[in-house]
């Protein structure tokens, strides 16, 4: 297994107390404690940034005004105020300031101290969604007099003569609503300049010449119709990636009178929170307790939050903790580095199956197709979205996830059911039977960073420095990518520790880029903060940090080879990787941000937390998983969460009996940690207030089971530091490949791209009809009423043609496209001959649908055309056959469809060559033959088209032909030979193979030959030509007079 190297910095992440402050006890004592530690500021203050209502009524709960509060009441803050106190004391998860976050450097020793509180430091901002709604208010406020930048927004698409955006940005936030705009020349002329920013007067001046009949107010009106629908967006709204998002608005609005009063209280804002972080925690209650009121802005409230004080809370303040030491020693990385790499060899690639089965559906209408990501994502014009995506959701949800066993499920239960009643499992013993379950797995790449999550278990640092120690693997286990955890503190901590996660080198052809856009709520903008750690950044409904190292999604082309997805950009052709460089799941992100996210690491294995299975929820006790040092999982319990509920409401003796009795059954110990992912509380069974707040988690949850998890909180666990007591300091750790694999450059042949090629809409230039036979066969339709029809209609028609469909149900797809000037009467004729066939039933059903060409398959927009002009007299051909010879002779069609494309091959292809495209051709077709036919007939039916063909050495038809026909078989010839030569000069060899056989495949479907008469021409005419050949008596490459052809391909 390949181990990953430490990074130069570690983040140690500190809970505001020490775990002595945990409140414990008998109930008298637990409150006192719980009094004891609301009275100290620095917890004031952390209760009034993350909840101004609780930090409200401290004050009657403290001095117990009975009057002022009932029992209700008293209880509700009580156990609010204890749930804070345990985040507090025993979770070092980044909250506000109920835990810190530092860097210490990697060393050859262990020495971490955590400084008294006094000396930590408080880093305040006002909260991204507050800054967002006093840039939506400025937007709103613009007049012509004024000149911000303007950007279309990245995700607009045109379809027809309308522009779409599927995710709209509303109050400077995501939203799931579509947004669609006539493209009138203005809207294209404004989105075309706006696309890379232009400022708000050039764009005006633009309008003034080029409508001059218009006022200038008339056309900021059209530009704000554009900003109102979402297409357009300013420069006051700040990157995601920007490190200071109010200064960035400031620079913008102040000095201009419009924007005074916003200006005006951002300013005081910005010096209330700059004032609070010149304090020491916990003396700045006053001032957090001002921003309440000044910093709360009536556009970011939004409907039903103007009674919730928390929802309103402007800042977003980080506690920045002070050590005394700050190194983390090397040995104990390297332990970490070497428990990752088993995390990443035993990751299920599960999660991958539904961009597994989006790259088969791509690879099968696109091929190796350049596609713009904007159209592949589209549902009006390519695949749509990926099953699960929900920014918007597919039109089809894909199939539920399996719940059947694999062999690692059934590997890890019986293990698990062997272990039950026992303590640990050491995973060492079973790593090689555990990587072999794995061999399933396509092969795949590794990341080329990661981050994982541990704390260290000691009862001192000198035993630490002895390798007497443990691992714990946090909760979040470890994360893809390197600088995740980091990317949101980036004003926080030392910039030394940020080089870590700078690229060194890039190889030469290939654009890292950083993803920027606003989350489904703008306050997920505090989790989705990133330090700009790639050079390029790809926008989405955000203006960018830099405009000349901007990639739009609209410049981004998709493609797939043999290891999956790839991106290329259509400027310039570069590879395009997009990286997510924050800890915001990419559940809720915008389709075109999660792909380009998620496809850049398809087939790439990614660390997860250590799992059971799908049998983990089977079975009521899960054992410790030790590999090494580390503790990969910890104890794990599940409780019918029935038992607990019947304990509500019973009398605090009751209570404490029930959970007695349930430790007793289930061997529960008296300590544990509830929650989800990091979200855990830690609870003392023993403890009346720890179970009640236990009783209303499992009021909250869901399942019919509550999973409770072992904790690691005793006191030889953790060491004391002199100035602050033992902290549950929580590390994580960078990690990098010592030699990751360089991304490589897909081989691109650069194919017609865009939507207008592929598609042609009801209305536009083609005709398409779907005709489902009624009491006719669809010979008859063909033969009596379709040839005289496109007869008479061949000088108002460019191009018709047809083919035959079996799914669903039967029926024939005619493809017209009308002369210039004539589409209005020949449809008006096709309406007439399709509703007088429904009177006379010999249709049941006519469907006028959109035409997509299949570009792909034919070699893009320029082969197209020449293959649908091919199509064109192959079924002018078919339509004089079956006239001339109304009898269903199967034999006499496959002989006749075997003989004119014999002769259009020997046109194309020298023999030997046409002798290999044949043998290719039968070989695919033999096995499913083998599985049709019994092997006398199907020697039989080869034996005698074989003979047909070989008569006048395949020159002479099979059947007589009468002068019309012979026209048609010759017209058919010219223009299939035409477009054969092209494709020659055009596609790779395999490429123009493909191409013949579908034109070959088509010609045959027209002719109504089943699948087995198909594979029984291409057998006969592989035999034919191999007996000519022979019968020639020449040595290979001689060519034969008749045989060669136009352009030796």
């Amino acid at each position: 297994m390949q181990r990953y190297q430490p990074g130069s910095h570690v983040m140690v992440r500190t809970p505001l107390l020490p775990l002595e402050d945990l409140p414990r006890g008998s109930l008298e004592e637990t409150r006192k404690h719980i009094r004891r530690l609301l009275s100290r500021p620095e917890v004031q203050e952390a209760i009034l940034i993350a909840s101004p209502s609780l930090y409200a009524a401290l004050p009657a709960y403290l001095l117990g005004e009975a009057r002022t509060l009932d029992a209700r009441q008293r209880r509700q803050i009580e156990l609010g105020a204890l749930k804070y106190l345990l985040r507090a004391s025993a979770r070092p998860t980044p909250y506000g300031t109920f835990c810190g976050v530092a860097v210490a450097a990697l060393d050859e020793h262990f020495s971490i101290g955590v400084a008294p509180t006094a000396l930590h430091r408080t880093v305040s901002q006002l909260d991204f969604s507050q800054v967002l709604a006093v840039a939506v208010e400025c937007e709103a406020l613009l007049t012509e007099e004024h000149n911000p930048r303007l950007y279309t927004h990245p995700a607009t698409l045109r379809f027809g003569q309308r522009f779409f955006l599927e995710n709209i940005t509303r109050r400077g936030q995501g939203d799931n609503r579509c947004a669609s705009i006539r493209a009138t020349p203005a809207a294209e002329g404004i989105l075309g300049l706006c696309a890379k920013g232009e400022n708000l007067q050039t764009v005006l001046a633009w309008l003034d010449r080029q409508y001059p009949h218009r006022t200038r107010q008339q056309n900021f009106k059209a530009l704000r119709h554009l900003m109102d629908a979402g297409f357009l967006f300013t420069d006051l709204r700040p990157s995601p990636m920007c490190a200071d998002p109010v200064q960035h608005l400031l620079a913008r609005i102040e000095g201009i009178p419009a924007f005074a009063v916003q200006a005006a209280q951002l300013r005081e804002v910005q010096q209330l929170l700059t004032a609070a972080d010149a304090l020491p925690p916990g003396e700045g209650l006053d001032l957090y307790q001002q921003l309440g009121v000044a910093g709360t802005f009536s556009s970011a409230r939004g409907e039903g939050t103007e009674n919730n004080q928390d929802v309103q809370a402007p800042r977003r303040v980080d506690l920045v903790t002070a050590l005394t030491q700050n190194r983390f020693s090397r040995a104990v990385a390297e332990e970490a580095a070497h428990s990752h790499a088993l995390l990443l060899h035993l990751a299920s690639r599960e999660s991958q199956a539904p961009l597994e089965r989006y790259l088969e559906r791509f690879r099968e209408r696109y091929g190796e197709r350049l596609v713009p990501l904007l159209e592949l994502l589209s549902a009006a014009v390519g695949l749509g979205p990926v099953e699960g995506y929900s920014r918007p959701a597919p039109l089809e949800p894909g199939p539920p996830p399996s719940m059947a066993f694999n062999a690692k499920d059934r590997y890890l239960f019986d293990l698990a059911l062997r272990h039950q009643g026992k303590e640990e499992v050491q995973l060492r013993e079973h790593e090689e039977a555990l990587l072999a379950l794995q061999s399933s797995v396509p092969v795949q790449t590794l990341p080329e960073s990661g981050e994982i999550y541990v704390r260290v278990l000691a009862p001192s640092q000198e035993a630490i420095e002895a390798g007497q120690y443990q691992l714990v693997l946090g909760p979040m286990g470890a994360v893809s990518m390197a600088g995740k955890t980091f990317g949101r503190f980036a004003r926080a901590l030392p910039a030394e520790a940020y080089q870590q996660f700078k690229r060194q080198e890039n190889t030469p052809g290939v654009r890292h880029a950083n993803s920027s856009y606003f989350p489904i709520s703008a306050r997920l903008m505090n989790v989705n903060a990133q330090c700009a750690s790639e050079a390029w950044e790809v926008p989405y409904g955000a203006p960018p940090l830099h405009e000349d190292r901007v990639i739009l999604p609209s410049e981004i082309l998709v493609g797939a080879d043999g290891s999956g997805f790839f991106f290329i950009s259509a400027t310039d052709g570069s590879r395009v990787v997009v990286h997510a460089n924050h800890m915001l799941s990419l559940q809720f992100a915008p389709n075109v941000v999660r792909f380009l996210e998620e496809a850049s690491r398809q087939r790439q294995r990614a660390p997860l937390p250590f799992s059971w299975g799908r049998g983990a929820g089977l079975l009521p006790y899960l054992p410790r998983v030790v590999y090494g040092k580390t503790i990969l999982s910890p104890r794990t319990w599940q409780v019918p969460r029935a038992v607990w509920l019947a304990l509500r409401g019973q009398d605090e003796s009751m209570v404490c009996a029930g959970v007695e009795d349930i430790r007793q059954t289930h061997g529960l110990p008296m300590r544990v940690e509830v929650g989800r992912e990091d979200n855990l509380l830690v609870l003392d069974l023993d403890n009346p207030l720890h179970v009640a707040v236990l009783l209303e988690e499992v009021r909250k949850g869901e399942g019919e089971h509550l999973e409770l998890r072992e904790s690691f909180t005793q006191p030889e666990h953790l060491w004391k530091n002199a100035e602050a007591g033992a902290h549950l300091l929580e590390f994580v750790v960078p990690l990098f490949h010592p030699s990751p694999e360089p991304v490589s450059l897909p081989n691109v042949v650069q194919m017609e791209t865009g939507w207008k090629d592929r598609v042609f809409p009801v209305g536009g230039e083609w005709i398409y009809l779907r005709l489902y036979p009624g009491f006719a066969s669809r010979s008859e339709l063909l033969r009596l009423h379709m040839a005289p029809l496109l007869e008479a209609l061949a000088p108002q028609t460019r191009c018709a043609f047809h083919v035959l469909y079996n799914d669903p149900g039967e029926h024939i797809r005619l493809r017209v496209l009308p002369a210039d000037g004539q589409h209005e009467m020949v449809l008006g004729r096709l309406m007439v001959w399709c509703a007088d066939l429904r009177r006379n039933g010999l249709l049941r059903e006519v469907v006028v649908t959109d035409y997509e060409r299949e570009l792909e398959r034919y070699g893009g927009a320029g082969l197209m055309e020449m293959s649908e002009v091919a199509f064109h007299s192959s079924s002018r051909l078919v339509l004089r056959y079956l006239c001339d010879h109304p009898a269903e002779d199967p034999s006499a069609r496959m002989a006749f469809t075997a003989w004119v494309s014999l002769l259009g091959l020997r046109q194309t292809f020298e023999p030997v060559l046409l002798r290999s495209f044949l043998s290719g051709l039968a070989a695919h077709n033999r096995t499913f033959l083998e599985g049709q036919l019994e092997p006398k007939r199907r020697y039989n039916e080869v034996k005698q088209l074989r003979g047909m063909l070989m008569v006048g050495r395949g020159h002479t038809p099979p059947q007589t032909l009468s002068p019309e026909l012979a026209q048609a078989v010759s017209d058919h010839l010219h223009q299939q030979g035409k477009v054969f030569e092209q494709a020659a000069l055009q596609l790779r060899p395999e490429r123009f193979m493909a191409f013949v056989a579908s034109h070959l495949h088509m010609h045959a479907n027209r002719m109504g030959l089943s699948r087995i008469e198909e594979a029984l021409v291409y057998q006969g005419m592989h035999d034919a030509v191999v007996a000519l050949i022979h019968t020639a008596g020449r040595t290979p490459g001689q060519p034969e007079a008749g045989m060669v052809g136009s352009n030796g391909s």
